[in-house]
């Protein structure tokens, strides 16, 4: 199992903050979710060109933060914005995203999800690998 958006992780490669919000304890990474080209996307290779990933910007505030990508039963790709979704594979969410020619984020993985659906990731994710 991947953690999407860790998999390009940890741009800083430095080990994660960890933060307290509303009583739920987080480990926080300086992410780069994005860099413009043709990528591998939940339906193909596709192009992401510069213009319309930095407009694409602040609408990743608040985007669940997941484990692999969503799909449904038949294996369309779905939103992660689903509260099915956010059940099964959450683990937190992404908070200030920027682009400098890069689009970067914040993500907040909350750590009693993640030792749950992902304890060997997480041990990685701790130590900063």
């Amino acid at each position: 199992m991947a953690l999407t958006t860790l998999q390009a992780v940890n741009s800083s490669a430095k080990k994660p903050k960890i933060e307290t919000i509303d009583g739920v304890e987080y480990l926080v990474f300086n992410t780069v979710l994005i860099v413009p080209g043709v990528l591998a996307g939940s339906e193909g290779a596709l192009l992401y060109e510069n213009d319309p990933v930095e407009e694409s910007t602040p609408l990743w505030e608040g985007t669940p933060l997941i484990l692999d990508h969503a799909y449904d039963e038949d294996g369309d790709a779905i939103s992660a914005r689903t509260p099915e979704v956010i059940a099964n594979q959450g683990l937190g969410f992404v908070s200030a995203p920027t682009f400098d020619g890069n689009l970067k984020i914040k993500s907040y993985a909350a750590v009693e999800a993640f030792k749950k659906r992902a304890p060997e990731l997480y041990a990685k994710a701790r130590r900063g690998e």
